[in-house]
Parts: C-alpha cells; structure tokens; sequence
C-alpha cells in the first residue's frame, strides 16, 4: 500500500534563481482540501498540511560567499534563504510521516520524497530502484546533479528517512563547521550540501540513469492560465533514448 504526506507552503513561491515572485499560483493544489480531494482514491492514508515557511532565516555567510550563482549579495542571501526554507520543509515532511506511521502503528519499508510539481516522461523501474533503496543506497537521478547530488526526488530506505529529510537544515545550525564552514568542503549549492551532508555519515547515492527514474519538476506555465510547463529539458534526459523522448520533452519546455 501507498500512503502520502504532502506540504503545501502557504503563500506566494518565488523561484530560487528569480529576482521577483513568479506566481501566486506556484503550486498544482489550492487548498489542502483540494489536495485531500485529488488523492482520494489513489493512496491507503494521506496527510496533506500547510506549512508556514521561515520569513528571514538566520544565514551563514560562508555558505552565501560559497554559492556558485553570479549576482549582488542580495540575490545569494535570497538563494540561500530560499535554501533554507527547503531544508525546513522537508524537516516538516518526515514529522508529517512520522504521524501516519503513528496512524497505522507501523513504520514504512520505503520512503520517497519528491517534490510536488514533479513530472515523470516515463515509467519509474520500481523494481530497480526498491533493490537499490533495500540495499542501503538513497537512490537519485543523475541528471542535474551540478557538482552533487540531485536533489529534486530520492527514494530511500525507513532507515535513511531521518537523515535525508531533516540532517541539511540541522548540519547548517548545529554543526556549520564541519561542512559550511570548512575551507576544503566543495559546498557551492544545495546539492553539494546535500552530498556532503549525507555521505559523511557514511550513506551512499545511487544515481541512475533516466531510464530508471527521472522526476522533472514543472511550473505554472504563465503564458496560458492552469497549465504546467517544464523549466528546462536537460541533454541528460535523453541520453538512453533520444529518439523516443527527445520531442515529447521538448514540446513541454516553458516559452
């Protein structure tokens, strides 16, 4: 069975890497109630929470002066706050989880995290990725890894979900020297962070190809009301089977 929890931000979203708001209809769901609405049916147990995302999170500068985006100081306190306020959403995502398991009293074999907005152009290889997951790897997609891991999805064993849902924004207060803070550290985006994080505890990535899963995230498509669109298509994406994927992704992109 398959059981849900997902966490809507209240309010508008901006875009990380945008100097204004992007939409104030960001989200596919309006209302937690609509959210309830179009997963009943689909899933045994669904838990669907607002969430009031931090304001003005504390920030460490070395983290800001390590980011890799070109920009005023103003635009990498931005990034990073929206970083932040990431890390604090998935901390909200693993409590919620940790309820529906108190629900049912029992806990999960096998946790996905992907983000609301996530697109998959083909079918996920569920039995290579539960394999892997099993088999103590936290597994991702190998496209859009930028010097990292991608952050966008994950599938994981119950036994990494503490680490992987909550120890980014507990390493960034707690322990900033060991990752942030150290000069030899290659942090310069959350998903170097996220690699740094979670491999000094000894956890291993598995990262594999598009064949095997490819969460894309989408957007509000701001040029025709109540339609998504993909960001950006990466050449990854299609490095397996161009041909068959290579246009219906195109057709997708944003305009």
């Amino acid at each position: 069975s398959v059981d849900v929890a997902l966490i809507l931000a209240r309010g508008t979203a901006a875009y990380t890497n945008k100097g204004s708001i992007e939409s104030k209809l960001a989200s596919l769901f309006q209302s937690t109630h609509e959210a309830e609405n179009a997963l009943d049916g689909f899933v045994s147990h669904s838990l669907v929470r607002n969430f009031e995302q931090p304001t003005n999170p504390l920030l460490h500068e070395a983290y800001v002066k390590k980011l890799d985006k070109d920009g005023p100081p103003s635009f990498r306190k931005r990034r990073a706050r929206n970083h932040v306020r990431q890390w604090a959403m998935q901390s909200e995502c693993f409590s919620a989880m940790h309820d529906l398991e108190e629900l049912e009293s029992s806990k999960y074999d096998i946790v996905a995290k992907f983000r609301e907005d996530a697109y998959f152009p083909r079918a996920v290889d569920v039995g290579k990725v539960v394999k892997s997951a099993l088999g103590q790897s936290i597994v991702v997609n190998k496209c859009e890894s930028n010097h990292g891991v991608n952050d966008k999805g994950a599938v994981l064993s119950r036994k990494h979900a503490r680490l992987y849902f909550t120890a980014l924004l507990r390493e960034f207060y707690l322990w900033p020297r060991r990752t942030v803070g150290r000069a030899s550290a290659n942090i310069r985006n959350p998903e170097t962070f996220l690699k740094a994080v979670v491999e000094q505890r000894g956890v291993r990535f598995d990262e594999v190809g598009p064949s095997v899963m490819s969460p894309m995230p989408m957007r509000l498509n701001s040029s025709r009301h109540n339609t998504f669109c993909i960001k950006k298509v990466p050449s990854c994406y299609f490095a397996d089977d161009a041909a068959k994927h290579k246009a219906h992704l195109e057709a997708l992109q944003c305009r």
